[in-house]
């Protein structure tokens, strides 16, 4: 279980391996995005999950994360701007 800032308890019915197709991923944000905005291999598997139809979504500043994947091009925002 993942107990969130506010108290809330998560708990993942799957590991990603084993995770069926997604129709929708929300990026969370928090502190933890900031190193996920650097991080080629988490960067990489939103781009395969862009490709297979997969929408992405975030919250606050995991739209860092989906501008670092490339995900915001042509919706007002450039990787790296600030």
């Amino acid at each position: 279980m993942v107990r969130c800032a506010k108290g809330l308890g998560l708990v993942a019915d799957h590991d990603l391996p084993s995770a069926p197709p997604l129709d929708l991923l929300i990026h969370p944000g928090g502190d933890g995005t900031r190193a996920l905005a650097k991080d080629q291999s988490h960067l990489s598997r939103l781009q395969e999950l862009h490709r297979q139809g997969t929408i992405l979504a975030s919250v606050c500043t995991g739209s860092l994360v989906l501008a670092a994947a490339g995900r915001l091009s042509g919706h007002g925002f450039r990787r790296g701007a600030r």
